[in-house]
């Protein structure tokens, strides 16, 4: 019998592969952290990770309805510090982001790498 962290293929670079009940106990610790502390992007990104397949799911179904949708999801652009610009155009994902980020004085590098997505 393979031991739970090898009953999923590793997806892609830093992925970790995690069975159900350890999704669960992700889960339960970063909503505790993300509670006691909402400043810690790690836990809230990792709980976001844990818990957002259906919507991770529904926002990749409409992006391949269009042609810019596809090639996001072809290129795969890092979104990073460098986004966090006051200078893009208006409605565009660029100066959502850049206002989201300001307005909550967020910094895009201090979210840790994607590793618990079971989907590449």
């Amino acid at each position: 019998m393979k031991p739970l962290y090898q009953l999923t293929k590793v997806k892609y670079p830093g992925h970790l592969p995690t069975s159900g009940p350890q999704k669960a106990i992700v889960a339960a610790t970063s909503a505790i952290w993300s509670l006691i502390d909402p400043r810690r992007a790690d836990m809230v990104g990792t709980l976001g990770e844990v818990t957002g397949r259906l919507a991770l799911e529904r926002l990749r179904n409409r992006l391949l309805v269009c042609e810019d949708g596809k090639a996001l999801l072809r290129e795969r652009p890092k979104v990073t510090s460098q986004a966090h610009r006051s200078d893009w155009a208006p409605d565009t994902f660029g100066a959502a982001y850049a206002h989201y980020m300001a307005k909550h004085s967020f910094q895009a590098d201090d979210r840790t790498p994607v590793a618990l997505v079971d989907d590449e």
